[in-house]
């Protein structure tokens, strides 16, 4: 499958920089006490669902593109 040319960006502004912390604080904040049950649609590499897990939460994340997904389970 073929990734869009933005993808290597997207994922690498989402694990190597302040954006990952950045999303993790704000999972903290809107998110209940652990643990609860968390769905992401349109989860892409699925870093929100990783940071909830670490959290304590059940966490899910679901894409119509697998190519995103695989970036999560083969980075």
């Amino acid at each position: 499958m073929n990734l869009p040319p933005d993808h290597d960006y997207f994922l690498e502004l989402q694990t190597n920089t302040g954006w990952g912390r950045t999303l993790a604080r704000f999972l903290a904040w809107c998110l209940p006490a652990a643990p609860a049950r968390v769905l992401d649609v349109g989860t892409g590499p699925a870093l929100a669902p990783a940071l909830a897990a670490q959290q304590g939460h059940t966490a899910i994340g679901i894409d119509n593109d697998p190519a995103m997904l695989a970036q999560r389970l083969h980075p």
